[in-house]
């Protein structure tokens, strides 16, 4: 089964677009979650600029929330998932140093969890610890080769540290996810180009060209889709 955190591919996967005109780098990728419309804080409307709804004239529309508690009360965690539980509390808490041990100790009593390795890989990753995080990442693809997060995040990490084409190796799986596929062979294409490897680079670029021309894809209106053919016809002229 695919591994996909909500965040790992907005079409934005890491390589994606943004909503704007910069491509963007990110992370986690996902296909995005529909966003809930929430009650507006005390003394402040929320409006739906299209129709001039808001929480107060139609209040019906609107979602109450509650926010989580600020903190996961497990006194006494035992087993691996209440461990795993308070880790990703501490987690979103940022109290990193607290979610390590608690992810830690999570692996110690269930070492093949997947999840607890790619967040602990991120926890180190946010605390600076690099090398401790692609470990961690590496791990987790290792238990389960098709955690598309963790192929994204090993992407970031080795591109980062300037090593394209195993970024570029990673980033292939990604593949894997229909929904990416145009971005990412866009993107692959112009890293196989700046590596010099010309079949590669024609490959993505002539694969993101025909998802493109799909009738149902707006992509060959886009600037994005002009400059994929000029470095396709670049390649090709060099070849």
């Amino acid at each position: 089964m695919k591994s996909i955190s909500c965040a790992t591919l907005a079409l934005c996967v890491f390589a994606g677009f943004s909503c704007g005109s910069k491509e963007t780098v990110s992370r986690s990728g996902g296909p995005p979650a529909k966003a809930a419309q929430t009650s507006p804080a005390p003394g402040k409307t929320t409006t739906t600029e299209s129709k001039g709804i808001n929480s107060v004239t139609e209040p019906g529309r609107f979602v109450h929330t509650t926010p989580a508690p600020v903190i996961l009360k497990i006194t006494n965690p035992k087993t691996a998932e209440e461990h795993l539980a308070v880790a990703i509390d501490r987690h979103m808490h940022n109290k990193l140093d607290e979610a390590i041990e608690e992810y830690k100790k999570a692996l110690a009593l269930k070492p093949n969890s997947a999840l607890a390795h790619f967040r602990l890989g991120n926890a180190y990753d946010q605390k600076h610890n690099r090398e401790a995080a692609i470990a961690e990442w590496k791990e987790t693809i290792r238990l389960d080769p098709h955690y598309l997060d963790a192929y994204n995040a090993l992407t970031v990490a080795y591109k980062e540290k300037g090593d394209l084409r195993t970024a570029a190796e990673y980033y292939e799986h990604l593949l894997e996810f229909p929904p990416a596929r145009t971005v990412v062979h866009y993107r692959l294409g112009f890293w196989y180009k700046q590596l010099g490897d010309k079949e590669k680079a024609r490959q993505h670029l002539e694969s993101y060209i025909d998802l493109a021309l799909n009738p149902r894809s707006k992509e060959a209106g886009t600037d994005r889709y002009q400059k994929a053919v000029r470095a396709l016809e670049s390649v090709k002229a060099k070849t």
